[in-house]
């Protein structure tokens, strides 16, 4: 008889159950080679997803007792204790984090250049935080001497913004506090009976140093290798609306044959969101793990609208914009407005103001400006703005609603947001910069819709296959440009500065890549989509891994 927690598996993925029962009786045997308590003991998994499944499993396997805790370094430290970000800590907040990079570069003399290089710099930051943030704070002021005689010396010529830049990164990034330093603390350590590490595709430093701070009671658990090949079917599509239509079609042939939950493999956000708007129409319920930009969103795209047509020399299209979005405001006065602009061909919105100064609705839509036109510091902005959405009838609806709700945790707006205690937020804005900073942060950040009960389909990146098992996945977006055999590594430095930076390199994005690949090719059902053709027209090739599929099917 099946266990309760098998029940929530495919009978076609066994062999990923079997993985797990494999892992799971060796975290057993350990802990009592080890004489640790479980509860006093942790896995570390490699992401927050698998969580749930490994507790589930545990209990079936291990009914009696105590257990472990599943955790990711993330959870783990959360946990462990409340992290509250210094003054000029990269915190993870994206506003916040660029108020800070603007600070830096106008201390480094750069304040004229700071709308430009404020996102770079924060770009190159974060890339550099995920060492720092991996080695015990002791250790991190060593590292940054180290690396920084990886980067150009200051001076004069082409590279010296660069070398600026990097420069200032290293320096931010080197003596941050972040919240993983916690789990390098005594309390921690001294809590902890046992400490089990499954590692995912790609080496994770955080989880490596973890590993040699507590030598004596860390353990490496790889997941078991040699699953199965799967049942592999390979599509050439068209072009991309017909990659989006084929890709639902094999989503709902999976359904039909009782594959549920299908995995749908998110390269090409832009695909997977066609695709997923596709399978909704059909009522398939689609759970959206990565979520998709911000930005995107019909609530971040009332704000942007509002600010753009703020702007002093906002075009009467801009204002229009604005308008038929705002909830509040009476369609046939809107009707009338547009009629009357569009009759006389004005394009900017001052002149437009002048042609209808008897409309009320321009009028309102005067005030509005005129309250948004003075220089003012961030929190100022912030609670301006909210007066203007509600003067139009639209914070109300922004705050019931879900993307509405993460626009305004994303930009701050909730009145008791505490903007006012980071010093780099004191400074006056104009409106440009500030609807440059707000367009920025809405950009960076990421719009998780709500997940239904019973999903039948999950969207997933192709590397968080690992430890999940789903009967069938479809992959679009398998051409050239969409599933490179290597990724292209991100950021401005060379292979010679990222070995001395400890950042990935491209063999490792190339391994990791090639063993997700093989992740998906040993899912029992697999579908393999890729177009023959780009928007503009040009050919495109598949990818060379599903090139490298195809030379292994041919004949002998």
């Amino acid at each position: 008889m099946a266990t309760i927690a098998e029940t929530d598996v495919p009978a076609s993925a066994s062999a990923v159950l079997a993985h797990w029962r494999a892992l799971l009786a060796e975290v057993h045997r350990q802990l009592h080679a080890l004489a640790a308590h479980p509860a006093r003991s942790v896995v570390l998994l490699p992401y927050a997803q698998l969580m749930p499944l490994a507790a589930r499993l545990w209990a079936a396997q291990c009914p009696d007792g105590f257990a472990p805790r599943f955790e990711t370094t993330r959870t783990w430290a959360e946990r462990a204790g409340l992290f509250t970000p210094g003054p000029t800590d990269l915190s993870g907040d994206h506003g916040r984090d660029l108020l800070t990079a603007t600070s830096l570069l106008e201390a480094a003399g750069l304040g004229a250049q700071r709308q430009h290089l404020a996102g770079p710099l924060l770009e190159q930051a974060r890339q550099l935080a995920g060492v720092a943030a991996s080695l015990p704070p002791a250790l991190r002021t060593d590292w940054a001497e180290r690396a920084r005689a990886a980067l150009p010396a200051p001076g004069e010529g082409p590279m010296a913004l660069e070398a600026a830049l990097g420069r200032i990164a290293l320096a931010w990034a080197g003596t941050s506090d972040y919240a993983t330093d916690v789990l390098f603390g005594p309390r921690v350590g001294d809590a902890l009976d046992a400490l089990f590490i499954v590692p995912g595709l790609q080496p994770d430093p955080l989880t490596a140093h973890l590993a040699e701070h507590c030598f004596e009671k860390a353990v490496l658990l790889p997941w078991p290798a040699g699953a199965p090949a799967g049942d592999v079917a390979l599509h050439a599509c068209a072009d991309g609306e017909d990659e989006a239509e084929r890709a639902a079609a094999c989503v709902l042939a999976h359904l039909a044959q009782g594959r549920a939950p299908v995995a749908l493999a998110a390269g090409d956000r832009v695909l997977t969101r066609r695709i997923s708007a596709l399978l909704a129409a059909r009522g398939v319920r689609l759970r959206d793990e990565p979520g998709w930009k911000l930005s995107t969103t019909h609530a971040a795209a009332q704000v942007v609208a509002l600010l753009r047509a703020a702007a002093r020399g906002a075009s009467a299209d801009a204002v229009l914009d604005w308008l038929k979005l705002a909830p509040d405001v009476d369609a046939a006065a809107l009707r009338v407005l547009d009629r009357l602009l569009r009759r006389h061909g004005v394009r900017g919105w001052v002149e437009a103001a002048a042609r209808t100064v008897e409309q009320p609705l321009t009028a309102r839509v005067e005030a509005l400006r005129a309250a948004l036109q003075p220089a003012r510091p961030l929190p100022d902005w912030l609670a301006a703005l909210r007066e203007a959405l509600a003067a139009f009838g639209a914070w109300q609806p922004l705050r019931l609603d879900a993307a509405g709700a993460a626009v305004i945790e994303a930009l701050g707006l909730a009145s008791d947001a505490d903007w006012s205690a980071w010093p780099a937020a004191r400074r006056r804005m104009a409106l440009h910069e500030f609807t440059r900073w707000a367009t920025d942060t809405l950009e960076a950040g990421s719009f998780h819709p709500p997940h239904p009960a019973g999903a039948q389909v999950v969207v997933l990146p192709m590397s968080q296959l690992l430890g999940r098992p789903f009967a069938a996945l479809v992959l679009p977006g398998a051409d050239e440009q969409r599933l490179p055999a290597a990724p292209e590594p991100s950021g401005p430095w060379s292979a010679a500065q990222r070995e001395l930076l400890r950042l990935p390199s491209r063999e490792e994005l190339r391994d990791a890549q090639q063993a997700a690949w093989q992740l998906a090719l040993a899912v029992p059902q697999v579908d393999v989509l890729w177009r023959q053709g780009d928007d503009s027209g040009e050919p495109l090739l598949p990818s060379p891994l599903v090139q490298a599929l195809q030379f292994q099917e041919l004949p002998a």
